[in-house]
């Protein structure tokens, strides 16, 4: 009987394995919106996963987020942009995606009218499988959906639905 794998640096890196030759649309998506998830401004990084550990020096690092400028190799990116517009989430029976905190605000899939690629999709559904093993990792996903939430409701009681 093998052990389950819980070291969030191994399943972190098995998750990026899947997500390295995959993008939200066939096309580049950054030319709908000009890189906004890449170059944000700076208060809006890229959290890393526990785990996780970026080399690249085109990154600035702060804390345990990551600004960039538009300008790495997707293998080199942090699991959040790879992930990117979607945010793993465990619902009651099962695990799940939605959208991620920063996407409603720059992320044109968030309407709905253009659908992200079914591969993109797939890949980000079994790198999640990864990541939900380690009980790290889970806690990150879970209090990072609480303030995916807070957000949420602060917004519907300030604009509506």
């Amino acid at each position: 009987m093998t052990d389950k794998i819980t070291n969030p640096e191994i399943l972190v890196k098995k998750a990026k394995d899947i997500l390295k030759n995959v993008t939200p649309l066939k096309s580049d998506c950054g030319k709908m919106c000009g890189k906004l998830c890449c170059k944000g401004p700076d208060e809006k990084g890229m959290r890393l996963f526990p785990g996780e550990k970026v080399t690249d020096n085109k990154f600035k690092i702060i804390g345990n987020t990551v600004f960039c400028g538009g300008n790495c190799e997707r293998v080199d990116r942090p699991l959040s942009c790879m992930i990117f517009p979607f945010f793993p989430v465990m619902t009651e029976k099962n695990a799940d995606i939605r959208f991620d905190l920063r996407a409603y605000s720059i992320c044109p899939l968030v309407n709905g009218f253009i659908k992200p690629d079914r591969k993109f999709v797939r890949a980000v559904f079994r790198a999640e499988k990864y990541l939900f093993q380690s009980p790290e990792i889970k806690k990150f996903i879970d209090e990072t959906n609480e303030e995916i939430d807070d957000a949420e409701k602060l917004t519907e009681m300030l604009f509506g639905k």
